[in-house]
């Protein structure tokens, strides 16, 4: 579960400093995939196109709970700023999906792939377990 995660991140982050800022960045972005993908494949490749932006909010909030910040507070800042690039990104088709076939456009009207009704888009959001 990503909450054990976070909670073993901190206990690295407080005890390592700076190190365990490294493993916990590489942790819980394994964790995410790990459990992500597993519901939905187009993750996979928001997770690879975007590991670097994956990196910088862990990275923050490795740094965030190095200062004591408390963990739920920290998940959640974690878990909105991932959600919110995650819909931008699906939405502008900005993760090279191939777009829809011909016949998909003239049924949906649009040739951007995940995007029908908008149902995904606002479906796509962070939970915290703490």
């Amino acid at each position: 579960m990503i909450s054990d995660v976070i909670s073993s991140m901190t206990t690295q982050v407080r005890r390592l400093g700076r190190r365990g800022v490294s493993l916990g960045v590489y942790g819980i972005r394994q964790e995410i995939v790990k459990y992500l993908v597993e519901e939905r494949p187009f993750l996979d490749i928001y997770f690879q196109k975007r590991d670097w932006f994956v990196d910088v909010v862990i990275s923050n909030a490795a740094q965030e709970l190095m200062n004591g910040k408390d963990e739920t507070a920290v998940a959640v800042r974690m878990g909105r700023a991932i959600a919110e690039d995650l819909r931008n990104q699906v939405a502008g088709n900005l993760l090279g999906l191939k777009p829809n076939a011909p016949s998909t456009v003239k049924r949906k009207g649009s040739s951007t792939p995940l995007v029908d009704t908008h149902l995904l888009l606002h479906q796509i959001s962070y939970k915290s377990d703490k």
